[in-house]
């Protein structure tokens, strides 16, 4: 109640229900979710589901870039008249293989975070290909994060999967693409502001949620050393450009936001609170 005194709930729904009506509305679009990895999809992904429902959503993100853009595309071809939502671990693109009206979204995530997020996950998680090697070899992080996938998320962007040389070049269609084929985006690192502008521009219900798959060894960027910073934008110095140009847009793309935004932008992360206190009491989501 405390953490509520102070917020006129009344005023928020209202205003929710107001922006609602300036969102798209096209009842035959199919939304496709770019889910680069460790961006924080999984919980975004339980969000989802409550939007789409399950029968009308599906995930993929089991196998290869490669692999799994090829099954998205193989399910759009079968007959994706049925789905709202479709997305995974797959590059911009797949929307060729269906004559529907469609919008990608995307979340992207600090280049270097990144990196070290996926060292700690290899050593976290046996399934992983390199956690054998890693534990078996007791390899330190600056000489694992050279053996990760370098410059995913301008890989994805530009359309390529997680295999060959990614260029400059790409990293120019990377950018041309999230300026101007993504429809709306945001950062792991403005993950609340970032569910706000989605939540506005589909028109979703409030995306309420709790974390998930939250990596318990990860450490953040502060805690390692300025050589390893250097080792890994060095590694993804493709996507440390992207980045930069991403944080950029997203900071244009806010301002340009209808009336009340900050308002609601402000708002939003003490209702998430409180969600987040009744799941604890209750165990639903």
């Amino acid at each position: 109640e405390g953490a509520s005194a102070d917020v006129n709930w009344h005023e928020f729904f209202d205003y929710e229900v107001e922006t609602c009506r300036l969102t798209r509305s096209d009842k035959n679009l199919l939304v496709i979710f770019l889910h680069i990895p460790k961006t924080g999809g999984t919980t975004l992904w339980s969000v989802l589901y409550r939007q789409y429902g399950q029968k009308h959503s599906r995930r993929i993100t089991e196998g290869s870039i490669a692999k799994n853009a090829a099954m998205l595309r193989s399910l759009i071809e079968q007959d994706s008249s049925k789905f709202g939502l479709l997305g995974g671990h797959v590059p911009y693109g797949v929307h060729t293989s269906t004559q529907r009206s469609t919008s990608y979204f995307t979340l992207l995530r600090d280049p270097v975070q990144w990196l070290f997020s996926s060292y700690y996950k290899v050593l976290r998680k046996q399934e992983h290909p390199l956690h054998e090697k890693f534990t078996a070899e007791k390899t330190e992080l600056n000489d694992g994060i050279v053996l990760l996938e370098d410059n995913l998320q301008t890989r994805m962007l530009a359309g390529l999967d997680d295999t060959g040389t990614c260029t400059s070049e790409h990293l120019e269609i990377a950018k041309q693409t999230l300026r101007d084929r993504i429809d709306t985006f945001g950062l792991l690192e403005r993950y609340d502001e970032s569910l706000v502008v989605f939540r506005r521009f589909y028109g979703w219900k409030t995306p309420l949620y709790v974390r998930k798959n939250v990596g318990t060894n990860t450490r953040a960027k502060t805690q390692h050393t300025a050589e390893s910073v250097e080792i890994a934008q060095a590694h993804n110095a493709l996507d440390v450009q992207l980045y930069a140009f991403a944080a950029a847009l997203f900071e244009e793309r806010l301002r340009e936001q209808g009336r009340g935004f900050q308002r609601e932008a402000a708002i939003f992360p003490r209702l998430n609170a409180l969600y987040g206190r009744w799941v604890n009491l209750t165990g639903r989501r």
